[in-house]
């Protein structure tokens, strides 16, 4: 046994124990055999750390490793692979080439980024989310002791990787123009709004899968919308201020990661910090103040999507509109609930255009969605309902 880079001795391994992570009831594993994980990055310690705690899982077998991406390529060639972990700095070729080289094969390979948690790490994840990688996580640091280390992984890697996997599959699967309706009309409303108040507020939840469909809605927005947007997307902390900054580029809108106390105004969008609750409150002249809050993880979320929309409902449900997305788990159900009998209007990302196809499940099943539109379509319905509510109402 070596000592490792935190201090510790790397321990043999001993049999086989419960992983320990909690997976939704709406991502149960599909895969009929296990998924095969090639494990790319350039680190001893680290790789050894990735294969122990993906070993342990029954439904995950462990196929290889690669030191950099050049043998990553050349081992996926050779088939056998479904999910690579993926680190993005490596020698010879890093993880973003890699990425790069995948999009040009016809084989199918889901790929999870293990980043490093900094800033440049944040700006290299967000350019790998943008390529096509299926969702990242952040390497354990040195700070923390080994068995901290595997925990962590345990919680964040292998619901990931067996999302992955089950994604991957339906892929496969999937024929082209097969994609199955969620239910008959399911993208009409469900309820007349005659007289309808205006929204004043729109609140968006995402997790897996959610840069993407960011990239997809909030660009095709103008500035001229007349509501601020308040986002919980599942991200690390730093990792939600680059993806804020990444958007701004892209979006007519104002878009940044809150701040405590900070107003939020029409045609802003404002990211919850990684690592932070954010909820709002009405201050004196009645405009809307940001509270960044440190309240423990909901659902394992911190950012939470039901922390943020259950304020919404509590504060003003009637002229809320709430966008939920792709994403793993149900983050977001319970508050739904709550901002639909309050009035809220509700959009849900459809199944055919989801990453994963859980945190809208719940509010397409129980009908809580008001619309079902495929992610390229939400934009111009937010547009439709806050633009013209708002005029009608003038």
């Amino acid at each position: 046994m070596g000592v490792d880079e935190w201090g510790l001795t790397w321990p043999h391994r001993g049999p086989r124990q419960t992983a320990g992570v909690e997976m939704r009831a709406q991502e149960p594993s599909t895969v009929n055999q296990p998924i095969r994980v090639l494990v790319v990055e350039d680190s001893v310690v680290q790789r050894k750390i990735l294969r122990s705690v993906l070993e342990d899982h029954p439904d995950i077998e462990v196929v290889g490793h690669a030191r950099n991406g050049q043998v990553a390529l050349n081992r996926i060639e050779q088939g056998g692979v479904d999910v690579i972990t993926l680190d993005l700095e490596m020698p010879v070729m890093g993880g973003i080439e890699v990425l790069k080289r995948l999009q040009a094969k016809p084989a199918q390979v889901g790929a999870i980024v293990v980043s490093a948690h900094s800033e440049q790490g944040a700006r290299a994840a967000l350019e790998a989310m943008r390529l096509g990688a299926f969702d990242l996580i952040c390497k354990p640091t040195s700070g923390h002791g080994l068995e901290s280390a595997v925990a962590d992984l345990k919680r964040d890697l292998l619901p990931r990787v067996l999302a992955c996997g089950a994604y991957q599959e339906r892929r496969h699967r999937r024929a082209p123009g097969n994609s199955r309706p969620i239910a008959p009309g399911a993208a009409l409303a469900r309820r007349s709004h005659s007289g309808v108040k205006a929204p004043e507020l729109i609140v968006l939840g995402s997790s897996t899968g959610g840069p993407q469909a960011l990239d997809a809605v909030l660009p095709l927005l103008p500035a001229s919308l007349p509501v601020p947007i308040l986002v919980v997307q599942h991200m690390p902390p730093i990792f939600t201020h680059s993806l804020a900054e990444s958007l701004d580029r892209k979006c007519e809108l104002k878009v940044s990661e809150a701040q405590h106390c900070q107003v939020a105004g029409p045609g802003e969008v404002l990211i919850a910090p990684g690592g932070k609750q954010m909820k709002f409150l009405r201050n004196i002249a009645g405009e809307l103040s940001i509270r960044i809050t440190d309240d423990p993880p909901e659902k394992s979320c911190k950012p939470s999507v039901d922390y943020l929309f259950r304020c919404a409902a509590e504060i003003m449900a009637d002229t809320t509109l709430a966008v939920i997305m792709t994403g793993m788990g149900d983050d977001g159900s319970d508050s739904l609930k709550l901002l639909k009998s309050g009035g809220a209007r509700i959009i849900a990302q459809n199944e055919a255009t989801c990453v994963v196809f859980g945190m809208p499940r719940l509010a397409v099943t129980l009908g809580l969605a008001e619309v079902i539109l495929p992610v390229g379509e939400i934009a111009g319905k937010i547009q439709s309902w806050c633009c013209g509510a708002a005029r009608s109402r003038s």
